[in-house]
């Protein structure tokens, strides 16, 4: 089975310093793939983490999120294995509520929504609700050192490209908000 196959699936984040990685379990708890921050360390040291690879298990990219820098908000690039862009990510301005346009390279959008304090949100489209992800801590020691649990349902029979833009949006959710927190050297 194929990481976009899966109507849900674990992310547990293995965040350090110098990477944003996360490992990918199937709803079994067994790992069915992995996201990698990649880049030349010394770029990661001086603008963060840009670019993440999420793959199979056995290393085959299935999707790559691109932070680009940008001037007021966020805006990332999700493209495929063959470098085509499937989506784009745009941070929206909102008070409370986290909100992250998707526009999809097909020319639909689909808005993230989040709460800011439980990191749960809902992914939607025009024609209705495609994912939902909350947020858990796997224990303790997660707890304090931040490293989140995300379970990630999709509607059953989502299309590949939705699954691989939601993945990507989820990825871009968690790098937006850490980079939002106090103390973090780096911005858009």
């Amino acid at each position: 089975m194929g990481l976009l196959t899966y109507d849900t699936l674990l992310m547990r984040q293995v965040a350090s310093v110098l990477a944003n990685d996360f490992s990918i379990l199937g709803p079994d708890g067994q790992p069915v793939g992995q996201v990698k921050t990649v880049g030349h360390l010394l770029k990661r040291l001086v603008m963060g983490n840009r670019e993440l690879d999420v793959c199979e298990l056995d290393g085959a990219l299935v999707l790559k999120v691109v932070d680009r820098v940008t001037m007021g908000r966020d805006r990332m690039s999700i493209v495929g294995p063959d470098g085509s862009e499937i989506a784009e990510l745009v941070q929206e301005i909102t008070l409370f509520k986290p909100k992250v346009s998707i526009h999809m390279a097909s020319g639909e959008s689909l808005v993230l929504r989040g709460n800011l304090w439980e990191r749960d949100f809902t992914v939607a489209g025009e024609a209705g609700g495609l994912a939902t992800a909350s947020r858990h801590f796997g224990s303790v020691m997660d707890m304090f050192i931040e490293r989140d649990l995300y379970a990630l349902s999709f509607t059953p029979g989502a299309a590949p490209e939705y699954r691989a833009a939601i993945i990507g949006a989820l990825i871009g959710f968690d790098l937006m908000r850490a980079k939002q927190q106090p103390g973090f050297p780096w911005s858009s």
